[in-house]
């Protein structure tokens, strides 16, 4: 008996798929195959929205806390992120079950970017005079200038300087979203001296 049973192991006629991991059949198997596209065409997305953000300057204005992950809205999305990414394999998965928790998981991280940007955008930087706000747009106007590939090396030097004194007058911006901005101004410093 367990000569067989080894011989049938090594010819394959036993399945080594565990249950409810079935194989589905024709069209199920055509369905799970477009669902999952879908899904890891909908991941991608997310991923560029948040890749987006990361590279964006001016996001230390607008959406700093998607950035802080000590956050209770952000450190969620990146929970449920991280399990989205987890359960993407090259390969569609031949279990429809394995394909819908993928699904689930890329709608509960969608769900949670826009949950957590929108609490960004609402908590923003917060300028509680006049003045700091004047200050703040004009941070964010000569931030543009600087990232402007049409402005000059003299200009985007005296912009980027611009940008550093304002913001330094700022204190209102928190010292991480500060510590975000001088690292992209540092960079841009950087850069333009290789050019």
């Amino acid at each position: 008996m367990v000569i067989r049973f080894v011989f049938q192991m090594a010819n394959g006629a036993l399945s080594h798929a565990p249950r409810g991991h079935e194989e589905p059949a024709g069209e199920d198997r055509e369905e799970a195959v477009r669902l999952w596209s879908r899904h890891v065409d909908a991941l991608a997305k997310l991923e560029a929205e948040y890749t987006a953000f990361e590279i964006d300057p001016s996001s230390a204005f607008r959406r700093r806390l998607l950035a802080d992950v000590s956050e209770p809205q952000t450190a969620a999305f990146h929970d449920v992120l991280r399990r989205a990414q987890d359960l993407r394999t090259e390969e569609p998965p031949s279990s429809r079950r394995l394909v819908d928790e993928f699904g689930d998981a890329v709608h509960a991280a969608g769900t949670a970017w826009r949950i957590a940007d929108r609490h960004a955008r609402n908590i923003a930087v917060p300028t509680p005079t006049d003045s700091e706000r004047r200050r703040l747009r004009q941070a964010e106007d000569a931030l543009q200038l600087a990232l402007d590939e049409r402005t000059s090396s003299a200009e985007r030097r005296v912009a980027l300087e611009r940008v550093e004194h304002l913001i330094r007058g700022l204190t209102s911006i928190e010292p991480a979203a500060r510590t975000s901005i001088f690292a992209e101004l540092d960079h841009l410093d950087r850069r333009e001296i290789t050019q």
